[in-house]
């Protein structure tokens, strides 16, 4: 993961060197309120930048030998303790099938992550079944019969069925064919759609129909680059539906690369996987140590 986020640490960690550098005529006050600044500024939010001042500010005023060694101590100990109750990757390895809904804004690349994923599955030997219930784009449902002919997925896809109908065809196709896992698809909608919200809500009750038989797990696709936008979007589809767990995509080389912390500082939700590139290979673990260690070094 390290060298994924070249950009993020660059800009984050330049930015405190040069302070720590010019803090010789700087009072204390001022340091901290201009450290403040760069974490907001790196899209780590307000609530989380506020909780790690705080450390800081009693660390910084208890040590008489100040150094760069210090802050980054502080910010990184603080900062790993914020984000590490999110490193809970997916349990694909379940006693009975599961149904993984993806749901997310437009754009921000649940196509691409459904790929990822059953790559990802198919290589811990479970089968998959994909369900395009994207129906309102016929690019997404063409993307999605593509990934399924790369990977080797079949593809539950019906010209004119609502959404609901697909997902409800794809977990009786599943439970029918003894599928391991199902991803299902759904259409990128704004958290202020109420109609299309509506729809979410309605697919989920649908799959909900089959359980005992089968485990859902709804995963709400970000892309790391709306930078606090993020942070309303996990907020308000949360509410709306119930997320269970994120995925964080276009996180290679993103600059914004602190939203992951204003995230956690928000909404304790599981980062089920990170999208570090175009491809197929390219969803890994979340790694809270690694991560920290690439935001501040």
């Amino acid at each position: 993961m390290k060298n994924k986020f070249l950009m993020t640490q660059g800009k984050i960690w330049r930015q405190i060197k040069s302070l720590f550098d010019s803090q010789a005529t700087t009072k204390n006050e001022d340091f901290v309120e201009q450290l403040e600044d760069i974490l907001l500024g790196a899209d780590i939010g307000l609530k989380a930048s506020s909780h790690i001042m705080k450390s800081f500010t009693r660390e910084f005023e208890l040590k008489s030998n100040k150094s760069t060694l210090l802050i980054e101590k502080v910010l990184s100990n603080e900062i790993f303790n914020i984000v590490k109750p999110l490193e809970q990757s997916l349990m694909i390895k379940r006693e009975k099938p599961l149904v993984v809904l993806l749901v997310g804004a437009n754009g921000s690349g649940k196509t691409t992550t459904a790929g990822k994923l059953a790559n990802y599955i198919k290589k811990n030997n479970l089968s998959v079944l994909f369900g395009a219930a994207d129906t309102y784009r016929a690019a997404a449902v063409e993307q999605i019969i593509s990934l399924g002919e790369l990977t080797s997925v079949e593809v539950i896809s019906r010209n004119g069925k609502e959404p609901a109908a697909i997902a409800y065809e794809t977990v009786a196709t599943g439970l029918k064919k003894k599928i391991d896992i199902m991803i299902i698809d759904t259409s990128g909608r704004l958290p202020n759609q109420d109609n299309l919200i509506r729809e979410l809500v309605k697919i989920k009750r649908v799959i909900r129909g089959f359980e005992p038989q089968v485990d859902l797990e709804t995963i709400l696709t970000i892309d790391s680059n709306t930078g606090q936008n993020s942070v309303a979007q996990v907020m308000i589809f949360d509410n709306n539906i119930g997320i269970d767990g994120l995925v964080l995509t276009k996180m290679d080389g993103t600059a914004r690369g602190g939203v992951v912390v204003a995230i956690a500082g928000e909404k304790k939700l599981p980062i089920r996987y990170i999208g570090t590139g175009e491809g197929m290979n390219d969803l890994q673990e979340f790694n809270a140590k690694e991560f920290t260690a690439s935001l501040l070094r």
